[in-house]
């Protein structure tokens, strides 16, 4: 037999003629616009996509019925603009999902810390004013506590309250913070 080959020749040379002509990446794209879309009926859709992604007009007499010659958009009501700006969306946000499981990926499958709220700066000065404010009445309950304890409160220097009245608002803010 002069003719025979083998299987892994043969198995070679469908490779070969694949890649030749384009096929398996086209179908490849085809499978991911199939799984993108997942159209109600998938057949008509592998047809027209496979005419979009390879760039063959489709033929003028159909070999298949004529319910798998669907246009794009014409089943369901849509214009073309309106069937492409869907699947750029789509494909988009494919694109964007994927880029997010290979970020979790590559980080090991780590949740992102969340991000804690900015304070604007008037919410500050007001926790900074509460925060002072609540430590002020807790000494001021100490020294009630040590008054009716017999204990003499502690005296507050003329100077200290003389200074904090005469700081800026902003090194007062620094020195409460510290």
């Amino acid at each position: 037999m002069v003719n025979a080959k083998t299987a892994s020749e043969r198995e070679k040379e469908a490779i070969e003629y694949l890649a030749k002509h384009g096929i398996t990446d086209l179908l490849q794209k085809v499978v991911e616009d199939l799984i993108i879309e997942c159209p109600e009926d998938p057949i008509p859709f592998i047809v027209n996509a496979v005419y979009r992604r390879s760039g063959h007009a489709p033929p003028t007499q159909p070999e298949a019925p004529s319910s798998l010659a669907v246009e794009a958009g014409t089943e369901s009501g849509m214009s073309e603009d309106q069937a492409a700006v869907k699947i750029q969306s789509s494909f988009k946000g494919h694109k964007a999902r994927k880029e997010v499981e290979d970020i979790k990926k590559k980080k090991g499958g780590a949740q992102p810390e969340p991000v804690k709220e900015e304070m604007s700066e008037d919410q500050a000065a007001v926790k900074i004013q509460s925060s002072f404010k609540g430590h002020k009445a807790r000494k001021e309950v100490e020294d009630i506590k040590k008054s009716k304890a017999g204990a003499q409160p502690e005296p507050v220097k003329e100077e200290e309250e003389a200074s904090k009245e005469e700081m800026s608002e902003d090194q007062a803010a620094v020195r409460i913070q510290s």
